[in-house]
């Protein structure tokens, strides 16, 4: 009977030693999930504070997708793209790049909202300029700021198209076609050129629109044009301008000007 129990009393001290060890592990276990969560967490917060400040650009080409980092992401993905690919960047400031081909450029927008964790896409530098093959078309740009002084379109384009974009100022040299710019900035003016054929503005703040001359088409909607409209009509030119719901700083016409004139066409 001494050696059962002496066995019995081996088996509970054993028992109760593995219980010990299974609950140590458990502890340990939710510990560790402990410190995975506060870490995970830890590191959330800091690239919330600093994604401003992390440079990434995404190309889709169909299926495929490719990563580029660092301030010349841009200039990386648009060596590797395609006509018809897309392109989204983050949040941070990204080199300027002259554009050559019709691609969708998608930003973080133009607005800074620390707050809530909104940063811009900024794009930096004085080499933002379009020129595309007469060839091809659909070249979108959105959500960006761009600091460059002027952006000039250059040569023919067709169906381009600027959207919740924040610029110093646009240019248009060369014959363009089924433009528009829409729920945008411009904070020193747009210049058509003088065939710009069918340029639409819409819902947006400009601080002024140069001469529109010779055959030139502008369709304004919704806009506040801060400052004037230069030169909107010239007799025996060929221009047509059309206005609808706008807010308006002055215009010219025929070398008359008209000042604070808000339009209503039905």
């Amino acid at each position: 009977m001494l050696q059962f129990r002496n066995l019995d009393s081996t088996i509970k001290e054993k028992t109760s030693s593995k219980n010990e060890v299974s609950v140590k592990s458990l502890k340990h276990k939710k510990m560790n999930r402990k410190i995975l969560f506060l870490i995970l967490l830890l590191m959330g917060s800091v690239l919330s504070i600093n994604a401003q400040e992390v440079q990434l650009a995404t190309l889709q080409q169909g299926e495929d997708l490719q990563v580029f980092y660092g301030a010349d992401a841009l200039k990386n993905s648009l060596d590797a793209a395609n006509h018809g690919d897309l392109i989204t960047l983050t949040a941070g400031s990204f080199n300027a790049v002259n554009i050559t081909k019709a691609v969708t450029i998608q930003g973080a927008g133009y607005v800074t909202d620390a707050e809530n964790g909104r940063f811009p896409t900024v794009i930096t530098g004085r080499s933002f300029d379009i020129q595309l093959p007469e060839d091809v078309e659909g070249l979108a740009i959105e959500g960006l700021k761009i600091d460059d002084e002027l952006i000039t379109i250059r040569g023919g384009i067709t169906s381009f198209s600027i959207k919740k974009c924040h610029l110093e100022a646009v240019g248009f040299n060369g014959h363009s076609k089924n433009c528009l710019i829409e729920q945008s900035i411009i904070t020193r003016g747009l210049y058509p050129d003088a065939e710009s054929e069918n340029l639409h503005v819409k819902n947006s703040i400009i601080k002024s629109i140069g001469s529109n001359t010779f055959s030139a088409s502008l369709y304004i909607e919704n806009c506040l044009i801060i400052r004037s409209i230069d030169t909107m009509f010239q007799t025996g030119m060929g221009t047509s301008a059309f206005l609808k719901n706008n807010i308006i700083g002055g215009i010219s016409l025929g070398g008359h000007h008209y000042d604070n004139v808000v339009d209503n066409v039905g």
